[in-house]
């Protein structure tokens, strides 16, 4: 049954605010490529080239599996611009796994370096979803420098300022920084752990969600700013 387009949103915003749910997906699809593709060589002589063997019930089975997944990981890949997860590899399984319009086709061969490519992609996802999980543990409350507590609910992070309002936080962006700040000591983050933030993507590219939250918390008089080598999270000066 194929999803409305309503679906695959709301589909790929939950996979963007949970992302622990696509690794799961992934796993299962990875596990199943893994147990029923036989590795094998293409080809004779110097020309043969290792892959994995999926026979045609298998590949039908793994097509039934992942194709509900499909336009929904294209929806997230649009939507997630942070997330380490190559989610064109995943389609490329999908498209490889189409049935063809020749009836003698027969088994359906995936080169084994694009089998280590989707391996690799999923284990970077993984540490990149751990990353973000373990950035809500254990957090401090209360800011006393910022007057400013906060909360966790569900998927948003309530940041109520003593005077200047509340502000809902949500997003695999900007969650991920906003705790990497809050928890930081002083709320000051040098260059490197401002990297580790995202071990996938470049300075740049945080620098530029660094801005886009602080555009967000001014609503707050909140505020991220550069100091030499450091970012530093802190009140607004009027």
């Amino acid at each position: 049954m194929s999803l409305s387009k309503q679906d695959v949103r709301l589909q790929a915003e939950r996979w963007t605010e949970q992302p622990h749910e696509l690794l799961q997906v992934l796993h299962a699809f990875l596990q199943q490529i893994q147990t029923t593709a036989q590795p094998c060589s293409a080809g004779t002589g110097r020309k043969a080239a290792p892959v994995l063997r999926c026979e045609p019930a298998a590949a039908s089975s793994l097509l039934e599996f992942i194709l509900p997944h499909e336009l929904p990981l294209n929806e997230y890949r649009r939507r997630a611009h942070d997330s380490p997860l190559d989610s064109r590899l995943v389609i490329d399984f999908i498209d490889r796994l189409r049935p063809s319009s020749d009836p003698s086709t027969g088994p359906i061969d995936f080169p084994a370096e694009l089998c280590d490519e989707l391996e690799q992609t999923v284990r970077q996802f993984e540490r990149w979803v751990r990353f973000q999980k373990k950035q809500q543990q254990n957090l401090p409350l209360r800011s006393e420098s910022l007057h400013t507590s906060i909360e966790l609910v569900d998927d948003e992070v309530l940041v109520r300022t003593d005077q200047d309002g509340s502000l809902k936080l949500k997003g695999a962006a900007s969650i991920p920084m906003f705790l990497a700040f809050w928890r930081a000591p002083g709320h000051r983050l040098g260059l490197q752990a401002f990297l580790d933030i995202d071990r996938g993507t470049t300075q740049t590219h945080l620098e530029r969600h660094a801005t886009r939250l602080c555009s967000k918390l001014q609503d707050v008089l909140l505020e991220v700013v550069r100091i030499d080598n450091h970012f530093l999270l802190r009140k607004c000066r009027r």
